[in-house]
């Protein structure tokens, strides 16, 4: 695919987009996909700003279900541990899903209608 061939980080953008579409009803394939395209950030040498921003537009367009979810987060903590993805830790993704859940009101108790 010409879009993994490329530098730009707009390609990710575009890469992500692209499978979070053909994914749609298919979350083993998602979550497949999903950790295929953070991977590709660190093949291709992006900046460790770069990543995190095109990591937190891809953990919000490639939706898993919450088993899943906790599957993608473990396979990322693994590789973290190896040192294949050093920028990503399971500190931040806590804390972002908290920062996401308090401010749809769902931490404090609230419920969402």
């Amino acid at each position: 695919m010409r879009l993994e061939k490329s530098d730009n980080p707009f390609a990710v953008v575009v890469m992500a987009h692209l499978k979070t579409q053909k994914t749609a009803k298919d979350d083993p394939k998602r979550l497949k996909e999903k950790l295929e395209i953070v991977r590709h950030l660190y093949r291709k040498g992006f900046l460790k700003q770069d990543i995190l921003n095109l990591f937190r537009f891809i953990d919000r367009i490639m939706d898993l279900p919450e088993g899943m979810d906790r599957i993608f987060s473990d396979e990322l903590e693994a590789e973290e541990k190896e040192g294949k993805m050093p920028y990503i830790t399971s500190v931040e993704r806590v804390g972002y899903k908290r920062g996401i859940l308090r401010a749809i009101g769902l931490e404090s108790g609230w419920k969402v209608v």
